[in-house]
């Protein structure tokens, strides 16, 4: 699999595959984030807005500085969008995550939540950090960008660590992916047993913006 030109050269703790599913299966070690590299071109915007919109019908009082749900929230809207009155763009924007919560979930990610994000909101999360321990530290978390900046990722060696914040070493640039890209990070606790070493958390953080939405997936306790 070719490696995309916008991730570090020569940094083995990025694996590239070539599909969802191999995403899900590969282990950790030495890499500790996984990347399915991808070019989307349905209407991924316009769902979007129409999401917000029948969020905000539905709860006209919301925090209009962000907002954040479930997929189970979503789910009817996204399966309803085949039989309404929709461009073809976005209709195929929803079958695209419809078949991406699928595959992550057969693949054993039971807990995948889309998220809808406005009015630059993130929180805790646009400061690098590392993720603590999943219920599944060897499956991780996935992530995927469908609308809005993405991921941004910082190299251990460009890092200063401390028990407070995770910063970055002057002169050093973090790296992002693109949007549609899947990724599939650790958090802390991962041991690669095929090569017999623990792998480090990735460090990352979100990036504001003013319209985002992301699928997140993570194996949870049944």
């Amino acid at each position: 699999m070719v490696r995309p030109d916008y991730i570090p050269a020569n940094y083995d703790r990025i694996g590239v595959v070539g599909s969802l599913r191999d995403l899900c299966k590969i282990p950790f070690g030495p890499a500790n984030c996984i990347l399915y590299p991808r070019s989307l071109t349905a209407d991924f915007n316009g769902l979007a807005l129409y999401l917000k919109e029948r969020v905000l019908e539905q709860a006209p009082g919301i925090n209009l500085s962000g907002h954040m749900e479930h997929i189970s929230t979503y789910s009817p809207l996204l399966t309803g969008i085949a039989e309404k009155d929709m461009t073809p763009e976005i209709k195929e924007a929803a079958a695209v995550i419809i078949a991406d919560r699928e595959t992550v979930r057969k693949e054993g990610f039971n807990s995948t939540g889309l998220r809808l994000m406005w009015n630059n909101s993130v929180g805790l999360a646009d400061t690098f950090h590392e993720d603590g321990r999943f219920f599944h530290p060897e499956r991780g978390r996935i992530l995927c960008a469908y609308v809005g900046k993405t991921t941004e990722g910082l190299k251990e060696s460009d890092a200063i660590i401390t028990p407070e914040v995770i910063t970055p070493k002057p002169g050093s640039v973090p790296f992002h992916f693109n949007t549609g890209d899947v990724i599939r990070f650790a958090g802390d606790g991962v041991i690669a047993r095929h090569i017999g070493q623990k792998v480090p958390a990735f460090i990352h953080r979100g990036v504001p913006d003013t319209l985002r939405l992301l699928l997140a997936a993570e194996t949870r306790r049944p």
